[in-house]
């Protein structure tokens, strides 16, 4: 029977010290099945809603830590929030890395959320500043003029009498000194705010055809001997107008759209990048001893235990254990209970507060 007993504790010694060590070992955290309305929740007309943020990334995060409120409670009563600030903190990035990845996934939709209308406004630029996410605002705003654009523009029809002015135009911009590859454009919109910036560096560039009779008469594609008179102002808008949404729209709608998969990239390793961050602080070794003080013949083999974590004093009364703070979170405790026999109470306990450092010492 002693025998059986004696294998039984070294078990659950054994499963102690496992739990103590314990890990996060997922290398990723889920970036799907992220809730609709996140985006929307997260980015606001007054900036970053920081306290849905953390949910969220709480949330995502905690699929896998499987973590109990109480565990992180825990961190507070023994004097660590530094860690537990830290945690947090990951936890918004991540959360707002997932809003960013789902404003990406309705831009991609042509879903006009209230997140999407938020981000596309001047004042935005928290996500610019922090993580450099250039691409998404330019496919934001490019985006929202695309539309805008295609209201404005999309019924423009010319008649027979703009052929010679159109096909100039058109030839200038599309096979002449006034065309543009997407590396070029994509240059161009660098720091747009808004797609009022966007239709400002667009007319910027349509306004570099000087509409004079050389410039016409040599791009045009219709006889030579056509002579050419400079047309009207409102000629003119319906011309350019037409070029946007015949040529324009459609071959710059595939730079956005090649910058919105840039930039649900970067908020993917952003949102990853916090989770690895956090891990590594989880999965941070702590190291505790306990020393009794007293009579060698009176400190070893003394019971020790914190929560449900158990061991004994050896012979010079020292207790050590090893412990991650992913493993504390989940099975630690507040308080440090030395069992000491005594000859009116049979045990007694005597308790110390948990000091929670990366080398600590606990005297009874």
């Amino acid at each position: 029977m002693k025998k059986i007993v004696i294998l039984i504790f070294g078990l659950l010694m054994a499963s102690s010290a496992f739990a103590q060590m314990e890990t996060v070992k997922d290398e990723y955290i889920s970036t799907t099945n992220i809730p609709a309305d996140l985006s929307s929740r997260v980015i606001t007309s007054g900036g970053v809603d920081e306290n849905e943020a953390y949910k969220a990334g709480w949330s995502s995060a905690n699929e896998v830590w499987g973590l109990e409120g109480a565990g992180l409670t825990l961190l507070e009563e023994v004097g660590e929030v530094g860690a537990l600030k830290t945690i947090n903190e990951y936890c918004g990035e991540m959360g707002l890395g997932l809003a960013f990845i789902q404003l990406g996934l309705d831009l991609s939709e042509g879903k006009k959320t209230e997140g999407w209308l938020n981000f596309t406004k001047n004042s935005f630029n928290y996500a610019i500043g922090k993580w450099g996410w250039q691409s998404l605002k330019i496919a934001s705003c490019g985006v929202a003029f695309i539309d805008y654009a295609l209201n404005k523009f999309g019924n423009t029809v010319l008649g027979w009498k703009y052929t010679a002015w159109e096909s100039a135009y058109t030839r200038y911009f599309n096979i002449g000194p006034g065309k543009r590859s997407l590396t070029e454009w994509r240059q161009v919109f660098q720091g747009v705010k808004s797609q009022e910036d966007i239709m400002g560096r667009i007319n910027q560039h349509l306004d570099t055809f000087d509409w004079s009779y050389d410039t016409l008469k040599t791009w045009t594609a219709e006889p030579s001997g056509l002579v050419f008179a400079e047309p009207l102002q409102e000629d003119k808008e319906k011309i350019r107008g037409s070029y946007l949404n015949t040529y324009l729209l459609t071959y710059l709608r595939a730079l956005f759209l090649t910058l919105q998969k840039e930039a649900n990239y970067q908020a993917w390793k952003a949102t990853q990048d916090a989770y690895q961050k956090s891990k590594k602080v989880l999965n941070t070794v702590y190291k505790l001893q306990v020393k009794v003080v007293g009579p060698k013949t009176k400190i070893a083999g003394l019971k020790v235990a914190i929560n449900k974590w158990e061991g004994a004093t050896d012979a010079n009364g020292v207790w050590k254990i090893s412990y991650t703070l992913y493993g504390f979170i989940k099975g630690g405790g507040s308080e440090i209970i030395l069992y000491v026999p005594s000859e009116k109470q049979g045990i007694k306990e005597l308790k110390e507060k948990m000091v929670l450092k990366k080398d600590a010492t606990v005297v009874f």
